[in-house]
């Protein structure tokens, strides 16, 4: 019978390096373009360019790949997709934007984001863990697990 324990420090650690990392590129791409613009025929554009997406994605990515070499890629997904989320969350629910079109809809785009983030992050953290156990395999002459 496995007896429950508390996380690790290096576990808590990684965890708030995620997070920071999370917030930090979130800030840095997302976080200054967040209003939606009114085009002159009346149809709205915005928030987000695509490459700030994609920056964002990206950085994500890196930095569970980082984690999963380190053997922390699921706790490390878990908080950047909780994280990314409440930030977004937070950032849609008080913004004033000039098109009312949409204006409450930001909880069923928080549950799309969470379902999203989740599972992309929960696919590199799987890919990447398992490349990670393979190198340490072959290259280190380490067991996987």
């Amino acid at each position: 019978m496995r007896v429950h324990r508390f996380p690790r420090l290096s576990e808590l650690l990684w965890v708030a390096g995620t997070v920071a990392a999370t917030t930090a590129l979130y800030v840095a791409l997302l976080g200054w373009h967040a209003e939606m613009t009114l085009l002159p025929n009346g149809e709205c554009h915005g928030p987000y360019e695509p490459w700030q997406v994609m920056g964002v994605a990206m950085g994500l990515a890196l930095v569970v790949s980082v984690a999963a070499w380190h053997r922390h890629a699921w706790s490390s997904a878990i908080s950047c997709v909780l994280c990314l989320t409440v930030l977004w969350s937070f950032d849609s629910a008080t913004v004033s934007d000039q098109c009312p079109a949409g204006a409450n809809l930001w909880p069923l785009g928080a549950a799309l984001l969470f379902t999203g983030s989740a599972l992309g992050l929960g696919m590199i953290a799987g890919i990447a863990s398992y490349m990670c156990a393979l190198i340490r395999r072959r290259w280190m002459g380490r067991s996987p697990l």
